[in-house]
């Protein structure tokens, strides 16, 4: 250790830093949320999807409380991302693993922005967010901290990279929306006719 210590000073993390890495590898943050926004928002859908076919139906307080708890879902995902952020020194967007649990940060981020308290938008968002954390966890992906490519090692990386790999979140949003509304024109397309 003092040999370490001695020789390898400018490259040993510091006491603070050993500190958030075992707390992150404890918490498991990505891994544990990922479930919770799959159920979240297939609830959410469900429900969304019976309002819709049936206006009768009242849905209650659901929205608030899906609201209130993918927003806690959102503060532990940022806090993941921040000690990630801190643990390696980079932006937490370098490779496979990091791209992928930062593009379901930012698809939360832009349901967010869009639902305007709409239902549909949150379960979407929801779903889509839990589906991008599922294969970010799936086997080949390389989930450890590691150091930052030479190619990557630039102010770019915050700014260049964040902004496109970020569009995709709103992206797969976006798309996820307007395949759900197709499905939904089909849907009362073909009830509107049963009627006549």
């Amino acid at each position: 250790n003092e040999y370490q210590n001695f020789y390898g000073s400018s490259v040993m993390p510091t006491p603070k830093r050993i500190e958030a890495v075992v707390l992150y590898n404890k918490t498991n943050i990505f891994e544990t949320i990922y479930p919770i926004y799959f159920i979240l928002g297939f609830i959410l859908l469900i429900l969304s999807f019976t309002k819709i076919l049936k206006p009768k139906f009242n849905i209650g307080n659901t929205p608030k409380i899906a609201l209130s708890l993918l927003t806690l879902l959102f503060i532990a995902h940022t806090f993941g991302l921040a000690l990630r952020w801190y643990i390696s020194g980079h932006a937490p967007w370098s490779n496979g693993y990091e791209s992928m649990i930062y593009i379901s940060w930012a698809t939360v981020l832009s349901g967010f922005i869009f639902s305007k308290q709409s239902p549909m938008t949150m379960a979407s968002t929801a779903i889509l967010t839990g589906l991008i954390l599922m294969v970010a966890h799936l086997n080949w992906m390389y989930p450890t901290v590691t150091n930052l490519v030479p190619v990557l090692n630039s102010y770019w990386l915050s700014i260049h990279v964040s902004m496109i790999t970020a569009s995709y979140g709103f992206l797969g949003l976006g798309a996820l929306l307007g395949f759900i509304t197709l499905i939904l024109f089909i849907k009362i397309g073909r009830a509107s006719c049963r009627e006549r």
